[in-house]
């Protein structure tokens, strides 16, 4: 099956193909706000993701293979490849409005919440043990 092989810093990243698919993506997104302070230049990362075609109930599925943050001077390898065994999808959820799952895992939502507790931590508990004033 078709399927894109994607190399981040010279190390495998997945390998994302779906025998079902109806659209793979893989996307390199920066992304920074017009509010930013000096020291913010925002964000660089790719994704990997699709969508399958609608199977016999009418129902299509989202599928994720993972995000990576990158940096100045990463590199981003993608080949287009047949292989019988892609990796599987980090997640795969429904794309309905009758059933809504989450598209993202326990795992990550953990992850995602710890990183805003953190942020936030640094924010309002600076190392000088007095609040910020921003």
């Amino acid at each position: 099956m078709l399927a894109f092989e994607v190399i981040i810093n010279d190390e495998r990243m997945c390998v994302a193909g779906m025998e079902d698919w109806a659209v793979m993506s893989v996307i390199l997104s920066g992304v920074r706000s017009r509010h930013r302070g000096p020291n913010d230049d925002g964000w660089v990362d790719v994704s990997v993701t699709g969508l399958s075609e609608t199977d016999a109930s009418g129902v299509s599925h989202h599928a994720r293979w993972g995000r990576i943050d990158l940096e100045v001077g990463s590199k981003v390898t993608i080949n287009l490849i047949d292989t019988a065994q892609p990796d599987p999808p980090v997640r795969r959820f429904r794309s309905d409005r009758e059933v809504q799952e989450p598209s993202f895992t326990e795992e990550e939502i953990e992850e995602m919440e710890r990183a805003d507790w953190l942020r936030l931590k640094a924010k309002f508990e600076p190392a000088s043990g007095h609040p910020s004033s921003d």
